[in-house]
């Protein structure tokens, strides 16, 4: 497995009405998926425009992506749970971060 030296980020986005209103409030709990990112687990809520604060995860490097294997990927895997009271919890499996995106 490669080291997590690197960094990438995400912004999670809340909203309903097909994306049209967005919901303040909402807890977002992110966690590692893999062995090397399993410690990182974090707790936000989104604000009046439904986002989180922009996050900084631990990835691995980009050029990982240059020597293709099988057992190499050039990404770091996390799940994000998203619930409020009212809506319907929603749970996303593998969600992959870049190094610099």
């Amino acid at each position: 497995m490669s080291p997590q030296t690197k960094s990438g980020y995400l912004i999670v986005r809340a909203s309903t009405a097909s994306g049209a209103i967005p919901v303040e409030g909402v807890t977002v709990i992110v966690q590692g998926k893999d062995e090397e990112n399993s410690n990182v687990f974090l707790s936000l809520i989104t604000d009046r425009d439904g986002l989180t604060p922009k996050i900084t995860l631990p990835t691995v490097s980009r050029d990982e992506s240059l020597t293709p294997s099988a057992n190499i990927k050039p990404y770091s895997l996390y799940n994000i749970e998203v619930y409020k009271d009212g809506y319907y919890p929603q749970h996303y499996s593998g969600v992959a971060i870049f190094e610099g995106i």
